[in-house]
């Protein structure tokens, strides 16, 4: 792909990954997350799961200072941990995903199991 400025860089990875999340665990860096505000709180939600794995900081909202942006910096970095960030990327991870949501649609479409004659009389008594 070009762009009128010139050519887009192309990333070291052998695929690119899906997601912004996914570029940042796979690249292994510190990691300030700052949700945006949505109406069900899933970027809130997301955030707290990536800090409570300790692969990132999370910050309730952009600092806003200069001292506030050093403290969640020196926070990503001294909580940093680089193999726990690249274990949590998998090149497999839309077939596993994919995998898991067949899986989750055969049980939930399964037919229910047959009454016996004792379960229909139970339920008409």
């Amino acid at each position: 792909m070009r762009r009128s400025s010139g050519s887009l860089r192309r990333t070291s990875w052998s695929r690119p990954l899906a997601t912004a999340p996914a570029q940042v665990l796979s690249a292994g860096v510190p990691w300030i997350v700052v949700p945006e505000w949505r109406y069900f709180d899933e970027q809130v939600c997301k955030a707290r799961a990536l800090a409570a794995a300790g692969v990132a900081h999370c910050e309730p909202h952009l600092p806003s200072s200069a001292q506030a942006w050093r403290r969640a910096a020196r926070a990503a970095t001294d909580t940093h941990a680089h193999g726990r960030q690249r274990a949590l990327v998998s090149d497999a991870a839309a077939r596993d995903a994919a995998h898991w949501l067949d899986a989750l649609a055969e049980r939930l479409w399964a037919p229910a199991p047959s009454l016996t004659t004792q379960d229909q009389r139970r339920i008409v008594a």
